[in-house]
């Protein structure tokens, strides 16, 4: 998976940067600023960087859904399963939790919405056969009040993200292969990570909550 930078990362980028261009007015005109003034500008830097206003309040601070919960199902209906033996391990390495949306590439339709929690895997089973592509939808501290489309469906009130990954190297085939006298099915694993991985990174596109749901 593709770096993400979060809205922390991107803030304290602002204040160095700003911190630094304080620094070279100083050098240019010295008798403008005292030590003490310095320093205290030094230590408001500091607690914007640590404690600045980076997240939203939220009533529903810490709240999670447990691993395999849909809470989309009220909007694209009930999961898809099949008596088939093909799956998709989803191992979420990241820090926050995410909604996994498998989509057929055929006729967008949601065959699944998992709910995968931080640091925890999880088994989408019994998948139908289809060309798929997934999007997923990350964030912390689930409101079970939010609505999507006029319905409730719950939603997360931090660190909201909403990405896709359909290009054609990124689509998940589940069929089922013939080979002799047996049968085999299509059984794959994707990763969730901070760390990109260099050469084994599907390609991924950040879009707003509308374009999402």
């Amino acid at each position: 998976m593709k770096l993400l930078r979060s809205p922390r990362f991107i803030l304290v980028a602002l204040v160095a940067l700003s911190f630094f261009a304080y620094r070279s007015y100083l050098k240019r005109n010295p008798e403008n600023r005292s030590l003490e003034t310095e320093k205290d500008l030094i230590s408001q830097v500091e607690d914007i960087a640590v404690s600045g206003p980076l997240e939203k309040h939220s009533e529903y601070e810490g709240n999670r859904l447990t691993d395999g919960a849909s809470p989309f199902d009220n909007v694209y209906g009930r999961g898809r399963y099949a008596d088939t033996q093909h799956s998709l391990r989803v191992n979420n390495r990241g820090n926050r939790d995410v909604v996994v949306f498998l989509v057929s590439e055929n006729n967008e339709q949601i065959i699944r919405n998992e709910y995968v929690r931080a640091y925890s895997s999880f088994d989408m089973t019994q998948i139908p056969n289809a060309r798929c592509y997934v999007k997923y939808y990350y964030g912390k501290d689930w409101n079970p009040t939010r609505m999507t489309k006029n319905i409730v469906t719950g939603g997360f009130d931090n660190d909201e993200q909403h990405i896709v990954s359909k290009d054609w190297n990124d689509i998940f085939e589940f069929r089922d292969e013939v080979r002799g006298d047996y049968i085999y099915s299509s059984n794959y694993e994707l990763t969730l990570e901070t760390i990109v991985q260099s050469g084994n990174s599907m390609s991924e596109e950040r879009i707003s909550a509308k374009e999402f749901f």
